[in-house]
């Protein structure tokens, strides 16, 4: 899948950030601000003790990585009720899938050499998962992929993440007529270790609903582990149904 860094399209597909206030784009718009939530139960495992409990809620993402019973022998899962499916490169393994508060499906993800190394006590590397729109809350796949909406949801992403404690470290567009998506990294402001950790959030966001990926690595680790995590990302497809 072709991506591009958000601060060379001359379209302006969102521009590529770091944590200044360069960027006027409001942040008053964008897909279900109030309803844009984290887990917490991951704060601990992810970061160590101390983290401040909200800076897991936001974009509606769910990095709770619990381990679950052994890794799924196949490194492929399709939901046989949504059509909904995770594949992962080899060297990586599934949890059996499971649902969250904030997701109709969640899947942890596993590696099995220890590579990418995973931030803070967590075994699980990343979480692929789904959430489904409300039906009629988004009228087309170009509303979605339209500049202004893009840019909106990546001013709300930084505003809420900011409100949690995460500073935005980067913004990166996913080129795709598919979806309208991005990626955030950032970095945790409090906790053991905190400037080392980087959290690697892809959005991507579809008539149907979010699917999205969130993966926690050292800064050290990152641009080894960025292939990692869209590889990741690109096999995780969305419901069918």
């Amino acid at each position: 899948m072709a991506r591009n860094r958000v601060d060379r399209s001359n379209k302006g597909a969102a521009r590529s950030a770091r944590d200044d206030d360069e960027r006027p784009w409001p942040a008053s718009a964008g897909l279900h601000h109030d309803e844009v939530r984290w887990h917490p139960a991951v704060e601990h495992r992810v970061m160590g003790e101390g983290m401040p409990r909200g800076w897991i809620q936001a974009l509606g993402l769910s990095l709770t990585l619990t381990i679950l019973g052994p890794p799924a022998r196949s490194e492929e899962f399709t939901d046989p009720s949504t059509g909904f499916s995770v594949t992962v490169p080899a060297g990586f393994a599934l949890r059996p899938p499971r649902k969250d508060p904030n997701h109709e499906i969640l899947v942890d993800i596993v590696s099995l050499t220890g590579q990418p190394p995973v931030a803070g006590r967590s075994h699980a590397l990343c979480a692929a998962g789904f959430r489904r729109n409300p039906e009629g809350a988004v009228a087309s796949q170009a509303e979605l992929n339209a500049l202004p909406a893009l840019k909106r949801r990546v001013a709300e992403a930084r505003t809420v993440l900011a409100g949690q404690g995460l500073e935005t470290e980067t913004v990166d567009a996913i080129e795709s007529s598919a979806f309208a998506g991005f990626e955030i990294v950032s970095i945790p402001n409090s906790g053991p270790d905190h400037r080392t950790i980087r959290i690697h959030m892809a959005i991507m966001d579809r008539v149907i609903g979010r699917t999205d990926v969130v993966c926690a690595t050292t800064k050290q680790a990152l641009p080894s582990a960025l292939p990692v995590f869209r590889a990741i990302r690109d096999g995780t497809r969305p419901p069918t149904r």
